[in-house]
Order: C-alpha cells, then structure tokens, then sequence
C-alpha cells in the first residue's frame, strides 16, 4: 500500500490512501494521467482508475495492438495470436 506524504515548508501532511483513491474515482481521464505523473506513489493509486474505461475508436487499431511483426528471433519465443473474422 502506498503512502502518500505532501509537505510544504512549514507543515506535513499525511494522506490516506483510501482517501486518494476515493478522490481519484471522480477524476477525469486526462486529470488522472496528470496524477499518474507526480510521483510513483501516486501513479500506483491512480493508475488503476486511468484504465476502467477504455474506449475502442476502430477495431483496426486494437488489432494492431495484437498483431505485430515479431522478429524471427523472437518468433519462436512469443505466442502467435489468431483472431476469427469480424463480421
């Protein structure tokens, strides 16, 4: 679990992780990858928020997630993936 500390010159203050993560289930996409940045501590809070909604704009981009060239070196050692036709 990560603990998240903010200070300023004069004072500390120690924040809950569940509180964060509360705070960060409201945050937007781009607030949230903006969160991701600050520190490692918050990337791994944030992070899983970051990734609850994907949103597919074409199939063919999805595709070309799985379906990459794998060079022959390394083609024995990676799973080939097969995909049925969409329709």
């Amino acid at each position: 679990m990560s603990n998240l500390s903010l200070s300023t010159s004069s004072s500390k203050l120690y924040v809950p992780p569940e509180l964060l993560r509360e705070i960060f289930s409201y945050c937007s996409t781009p607030t949230l990858g903006s969160v991701c940045k600050v520190s490692k501590a918050c990337l791994e809070l944030a992070s899983p928020f970051l990734y609850t909604h994907v949103v597919v704009h074409s199939v063919k981009s999805v595709v070309k997630l799985f379906l990459f060239d794998v060079s022959s070196s390394l083609s024995s050692t990676v799973p080939s993936r097969s995909f049925k036709s969409w329709n």
